[in-house]
């Protein structure tokens, strides 16, 4: 899979995220994951990690684990994910190279754009 993340739209850097903030739109790398899995903006709106979303709609298995009670959980390697986006402490170069490392590791490829 491949996901284009747009950088004028990502939201990042900021330890209170969400897939979708309801303030501008923007979204965090797991949002545009989200989008990619045919997710629409409305379904992840002000929603802060993707085991939140309606069950309906799937992640890949990377991300979201099913727990063995049936409940969707995040992965250790999502909630790593959603550390790095959401840090305030490292750049954006760092933040872009740590993530593609991250999501390769779900057979994503991920290029930041614009």
């Amino acid at each position: 899979m491949n996901l284009v993340v747009k950088r004028s739209k990502w939201l990042r850097g900021e330890e209170d995220s969400y897939l979708v903030r309801g303030s501008d739109k923007k979204m965090c790398c797991l949002g545009f994951l989200g989008r990619q899995c045919n997710i629409t903006q409305k379904e992840m709106l002000d929603i802060g990690l993707p085991n939140r979303v309606d069950h309906d709609h799937k992640f890949p298995s990377a991300i979201i684990e099913t727990d063995k009670y049936g409940d969707s959980i995040c992965s250790m390697l999502c909630d790593e994910i959603v550390h790095t986006n959401d840090t305030s402490i490292i750049s954006d170069k760092q933040r872009e190279r740590k993530l593609t490392q991250l999501f390769k590791k779900a057979d994503i490829a991920i290029t930041f754009v614009d």
